[in-house]
């Protein structure tokens, strides 16, 4: 499978492919990467997901914060302590709600700042976390998207667990391996997420560190349905929560050769039309949805996008070029949705401009 999440200034179609594979528990139903890349070909300078230039992810870091409003009202924490801060978006509007804010997140390495006198950054990850960089233990822990990128999660789970104030309330949120497999979105298995929660799987994790699980709820406007748990350190025995059944494997699998299928078909039948064809969004995945479709989009002319640092630019064994968003030749182009999870958004934002066909590569949006 090709890397993605990387914006090249040169047209890359054959390198940056490597095997993978997915492992599925069908005990607890999680599923893990078999192969796991190094850290330096991931997250490369290449690498440039940032949520603040992201709407989705923006959207998506409000669900959280309005979640832990209507969880703890207005409770003033005494130390929070966000893992993978990113750009500092969420911790940001979490600084009203406790006296003291830490971050951490690999990509501030060797850039520890302070951004105020009660919020802390520091380029680490969860297993170089000690109490010296903590002004005191975490009464809530917080993170959006980062546990599917850690390899070790048992590890690190119990490491934060373990430097937690008693009664601490974690608010951890993840993709959701039902929601890929029912939605057939197989294209967000990438090489960057290691780890794939089930509703199952999780409920066993937060049992087996020994916390008490409290809630959860999906987010349906992020990848169709990500998951959100909050959970709290206890002393109390952890109590077995009831769990929906795992996903039969044959299920995953044969959702899988669908995926592959439709893909290869709505390519084919996008090309017949034998009309000029833009794509719509430069979205992270789409170098797996090329993948799937066994194509390189050669017969799209350009991409489309509104993000200025990725115009001029290419994705990985993605043929045409990143362009900026422009109007004047919609009237009479194909319109194709390449940015799977935006589709409600372009698709009401390109009907204004009035093309001649809109063409999407999936069933459900």
């Amino acid at each position: 499978m090709p890397l993605t999440g990387l914006y090249l200034d040169k047209r890359n179609l054959k390198d940056d492919l490597y095997d993978q594979a997915l492992n599925y528990c069908n005990n607890c139903g999680h599923g893990q990467l078999k192969n796991v890349l190094h850290q330096n070909i991931l997250y490369d300078n290449s690498y440039t997901h940032r949520t603040s230039a992201s709407n989705m992810a923006k959207d998506g870091n409000d669900f959280l914060l309005r979640t832990i409003d209507d969880v703890v009202g207005n409770k003033v924490f005494n130390q929070i302590l966000e893992v993978g801060c990113n750009d500092l978006y969420l911790i940001n509007k979490l600084s009203n709600k406790a006296k003291n804010l830490v971050g951490i997140d690999p990509i501030w390495k060797e850039k520890d700042v302070v951004i105020s006198d009660k919020v802390s950054i520091f380029g680490k990850f969860i297993n170089e976390l000690d109490q010296s960089i903590l002004n005191e233990s975490p009464d809530l822990i917080v993170s959006s998207h980062t546990f599917e990128h850690i390899n070790g999660i048992y590890e690190e789970f119990v490491k934060l667990v373990d430097l937690a104030a008693d009664e601490c309330l974690f608010f951890i949120e993840v993709p959701s391996l039902e929601t890929l497999v029912k939605t057939r979105r197989y294209d967000q298995i990438t090489h960057q997420h290691l780890q794939y929660f089930s509703n199952s799987s999780m409920l066993s994790l937060i049992e087996r560190i020994g916390c008490e699980f409290i809630g959860n709820k999906y987010n349906y406007s992020y990848w169709g349905g990500t998951s959100l748990y909050w959970f709290k350190k206890s002393s109390k025995n952890a109590k077995k929560q009831n769990t929906k059944a795992p996903l039969i494997k044959k299920i995953i699998t044969d959702n899988f050769e669908i995926f592959k299928e439709t893909l290869k078909v709505s390519a084919h039948q996008i090309q017949a039309l034998d009309e000029p064809i833009i794509g719509l969004g430069a979205a992270q995945m789409l170098p797996q949805i090329a993948y799937h479709m066994e194509s390189n989009l050669e017969f799209v002319s350009k991409i489309y996008d509104d993000n200025d640092d990725r115009i001029g630019k290419y994705l990985s064994c993605v043929y045409p070029k990143i362009e900026k968003f422009s109007e004047n030749d919609i009237l009479d182009s194909i319109i194709m949705i390449t940015a799977l999870d935006s589709s409600r958004v372009l698709l009401k934002k390109i009907l204004a401009y009035k093309p001649r066909r809109i063409y999407t590569l999936v069933n459900i949006i």
